[in-house]
């Protein structure tokens, strides 16, 4: 068989193929059902229902589901339903059961505790990101219908500073089906505070890595309350503290260089003259402070600065009487 003969052969074959299509399924081809239906408003219609539904596709056949549900419909049935309707001429296009599902838009607890926040927000002069809402009963989760909707409104707010308790109404409308929902709870106002990861002794001296932040009731907190953990680094407890409390100022000092009944270095300096011995001291001191210093040879007390872990200085040009007093028996403690 020569080329052109099988040329001519193929074109027939296709040819053929589209002419038994056309026939299968000519222009004016019969309503096609869908397999997947899915409507907004509160009925199923031909058009819905079918592809080419013509002049009849916004008659009603079906009610449709519930907002949020997707049923199961027999293609029997909705062929007999489009005939009864007038539409005779339909295809089920192999299909024995089709989804109708209906349009919906989910209100939950977290949208409604949105809706409290917002509006108290206003009423208190406070960021909305900063109130946290308990609900006294946790709405439950509802599908409302797509068409029509609008954003949940409160109405009826009531408020109690000293406690946090609200009540009122959140207003949910869905075109025609509008809900009313009665709300009660508690409202707090957070503020991000420092705590401890875990408990320290009196005196300990606090690092990066001992802190943390979270959220606590503004209620809960003094107003002491300490934001930043950069501000505490490096200070030491003033009394032993317990993990996750609100720490404040007051929890910390500057760390003890000089303990009560330790031993010490006495340094007294001026130009040409550096002269140093050992003491007791007579009480506790950080850096900065103001210490008596023993001198357990001569017996002598002295007064001086808390330098560093352990060391004393005694000031070399004392600006008033009292304080030369203690620079000349300083050099004689010394000495």
């Amino acid at each position: 068989m020569t080329r052109s003969v099988l040329f001519r052969l193929a074109c027939a074959s296709v040819l053929g193929g589209a002419l038994a299509a056309f026939i299968a399924h000519p222009a004016d081809a019969s309503a096609r059902l869908k397999e997947t239906v899915l409507v907004s408003g509160r009925v199923v219609t031909l058009g819905d229902l079918f592809d080419d539904a013509g002049d009849l596709a916004a008659k009603p056949v079906f009610r449709a589901p519930d907002p949020g549900v997707a049923g199961a419909l027999s293609a029997r049935d909705a062929l007999a339903a489009a005939a009864a309707a007038g539409l005779a001429d339909t295809d089920a296009d192999g299909l024995t059961t089709i989804t109708v599902e209906r349009r919906s838009q989910t209100v939950d607890a977290s949208m409604l505790a949105d809706v409290v926040t917002e509006a108290l927000a206003l009423r208190l002069g406070a960021r909305q990101s900063d109130l946290d809402v308990a609900f006294d009963v946790t709405p439950q989760t509802m599908a409302v219908a797509a068409d029509g909707y609008e954003a949940p409104r409160l109405q009826g707010l009531s408020y109690q500073p000293s406690s946090g308790r609200f009540s009122g109404e959140i207003l949910i409308n869905a075109g025609a089906h509008e809900r009313t929902l009665p709300v009660t709870g508690v409202v707090a106002e957070m503020v991000e505070v420092a705590v401890l990861g875990h408990s320290v002794n009196r005196g300990d001296i606090v690092n990066r890595s001992d802190l943390e932040t979270t959220r606590m009731d503004r209620r809960r907190v003094a107003r002491d309350a300490i934001s930043s953990t950069d501000r505490i680094i490096g200070l030491a407890a003033r009394r032993t503290l317990r993990a996750g409390d609100a720490l404040t100022s007051s929890d910390f000092e500057e760390p003890k260089l000089v303990a009560r009944n330790s031993l010490v270095t006495v340094n007294y300096n001026k130009p040409g003259l550096t002269l140093s011995a050992r003491g007791r001291a007579l009480a506790d001191g950080a850096r900065g402070d103001l210490v008596s210093v023993l001198n357990e040879q001569s017996r002598r007390v002295i007064h001086g600065i808390v330098t560093g872990p352990g060391e004393i200085e005694i000031a070399a040009e004392p600006i008033t009487t009292a304080a030369n007093e203690t620079a000349i028996a300083a050099k004689d403690a010394v000495q």
